[in-house]
């Protein structure tokens, strides 16, 4: 029985002593808490570096873009704006002056047909004038005196001999240069 208890108990020490031993391997050849740790934190840094160091910015710019497009596009839209008003200011004036032009044109029409109707009236009183006895003897002895002047004005306007022109000077000889003189121009003239 001592043989058996002592075949147990070295059984017992084996089995405990290969436990120890997986146990040992284990931790030998396992990853230690403290490297564990160190790799998630350099995991960790790296995603936050990332995202800190490219992502944000990418996106900040993207949104700065966004924002100076709006402004170009609302700067855009309130040229248009100004435009619109501008030419709807013109298309009022020019509106306005086609009725002054309109008014005016009707104006004249009117006062042309009352100068008509007056000159008409005026020729109306003048024909009936000139059927009056003594307007028309006055006019028979008004007409040799009409006649005589003109026969004057014909003689007046009767074609005259053309004026002469006057003669033109004559040409200047150019006088020989004179060697005593300095200006070399001098016998040109």
């Amino acid at each position: 029985m001592e043989q058996h208890e002592r075949a147990v108990e070295d059984q017992d020490r084996m089995q405990l002593s290969d436990d120890e031993r997986a146990v040992k391997a284990l931790r030998r050849s396992g990853t230690k808490p403290l490297l564990a740790a160190a790799a998630l934190l350099l995991v960790v840094g790296a995603a936050a570096g990332g995202y800190f160091g490219w992502v944000r910015p990418y996106e900040q710019r993207m949104a700065r873009a966004a924002e100076l497009e709006k402004q170009r596009a609302d700067k855009g839209q309130e040229q248009i704006r100004a435009l619109v008003q501008k030419l709807q200011s013109q298309n009022a004036e020019m509106n306005k002056s086609e009725r002054e032009l309109q008014a005016a044109r009707q104006a004249e029409t009117e006062a042309r047909t009352q100068a008509e109707k007056a000159a008409a009236a005026l020729a109306k009183i003048e024909g009936s004038a000139k059927k009056k006895p003594a307007a028309t003897a006055r006019a028979r002895r008004a007409v040799p005196a009409k006649r005589a002047k003109r026969a004057a004005a014909r003689r007046k306007a009767a074609p005259q001999p053309a004026p002469q022109p006057a003669p033109r000077p004559a040409p200047r000889k150019a006088t020989a240069a004179n060697p005593d003189d300095d200006d070399p121009l001098a016998g040109i003239l």
